[in-house]
């Protein structure tokens, strides 16, 4: 009997070593750029996106929620996300420059970035040499789908980049992905509320069709209705509509006149857009751990 619990025993952490996640591929925008997205593609041609008044390409003042994901989890990251992208480059081509005080290029244009959909391609089309069992997909989009549509006045309903992004889990699973994990967006508005629950009913139907993957929906409305009834509880002592960080786009002194709070970790938000300080990235990541250690 003790040989046999043994072998069990034995099997069971194989099992658990052999399905457990050893990397993580990124997809997304501002909130999961770690600093190889925007920063990247507009530090030769104008003012970069973000300044220095962040910390080292992130939209933040610290590293990401799927950064501190990864660290906890001991995984590589691999991340194809970029601030400024939506879901889909297909319905509408994200950019930066001219929004929120984003300074647009040298010329006074603005610069064009990869939305989702092109992340996932490129990535497609890269070899992958791991074992796509410890492998998991995540995704964090939509708020440049809501922004971006009203800059543009398109008539494109949250229903339809959800729907795009739907396209996207599809595409990962034909491609062999086993581990998926998608991020409900916190209900700012009617659109992201929309994007939301256009989100869950497609859910519904991918794990239907594609019983054979782990598909996840963290559920970012559940943290934040936390957040919003007791702040105090995770540390945050000011309104989450105030922000530390102002005139944050334009840079730190000499060259620029952002300033900076003195306590960034009582704060919700970084910036005037809403980007999550590295405090609440932190909070994030902790919540998002929990589920994904329960799914995965």
């Amino acid at each position: 009997m003790l040989a046999l619990c043994s072998i069990a025993l034995v099997l069971s952490v194989a099992a658990d070593e052999h399905y457990s996640i050893k990397k993580i591929v990124n997809f997304g925008d501002s909130t999961s750029d770690v600093g190889n997205g925007a920063a990247v593609i507009t530090k030769n041609n104008g003012p970069q996106i973000p300044s220095d008044a962040y910390y080292k390409g992130r939209f933040s003042n610290g590293p990401t929620y799927i950064e501190n994901v990864a660290k906890e989890l001991g995984a590589q990251l691999h991340s194809y996300s970029v601030g400024g992208a939506t879901t889909s480059d297909a319905l509408l081509q994200g950019w930066l420059g001219g929004k929120f005080g984003e300074p647009l290029r040298s010329n006074g244009d603005i610069i064009k970035v990869p939305g989702v959909d092109t992340q996932v391609k490129k990535y497609l089309s890269e070899p992958e040499p791991l074992d796509k069992n410890s492998i998991l997909y995540t995704i964090w989009s939509g708020a440049n789908d809501e922004t971006d549509s009203k800059l543009q006045s398109s008539s494109l309903t949250a229903s339809d980049f959800a729907d795009a992004q739907y396209d996207l889990w599809v595409a990962l699973a034909k491609a062999g992905a086993v581990n998926i994990m998608a991020v409900v967006p916190p209900p700012r508005s009617a659109f992201s509320l929309e994007y939301g629950l256009r989100m869950q009913t497609n859910a519904v139907v991918f794990s239907v069709e594609h019983w054979h993957v782990k598909f996840g929906l963290y559920e970012l409305p559940a943290l934040f209705a936390g957040l919003l009834l007791s702040p105090s509880h995770y540390g945050i002592t000011h309104k989450l509509t105030e922000y530390c960080c102002e005139s944050c786009f334009n840079g730190l002194p000499p060259t620029g006149n952002a300033t900076i709070c003195a306590k960034p970790d009582e704060y919700l938000a970084w910036d005037v857009v809403g980007h999550p300080t590295a405090h609440t990235h932190q909070i994030i990541a902790q919540d998002a751990l929990k589920f994904i250690k329960a799914k995965y």
